[in-house]
């Protein structure tokens, strides 16, 4: 997927490239595969960092997972 993002080959390529420029898609989709464990270590710190660059500069996708994360753990508190 990295490929159609800008030619992005790696995780830490993507990274430097998104703190560099700012890129809004590419810092959600660096937040999302960290989040998943995409082609990296599963990072919800990592995750969560980079999901909120993205919803700062405008990502509507980066805000909608956040919400989505806090609420999965939300519900997983509950259930404890």
């Amino acid at each position: 997927m990295f490929k159609s993002v800008n030619g992005f080959k790696s995780i830490k390529k993507a990274k430097t490239e998104t703190a560099v420029n700012g890129y809004t898609y590419a810092q959600y989709i660096v937040g999302r595969y960290f989040y998943e464990g995409y082609r990296t270590k599963k990072d919800i710190i990592k995750a969560i960092h980079w999901l909120n660059k993205a919803k700062e500069n405008g990502s509507t996708f980066a805000g909608n997972l956040l919400a989505e994360i806090i609420n999965r753990f939300r519900l997983e508190e509950q259930q404890q």
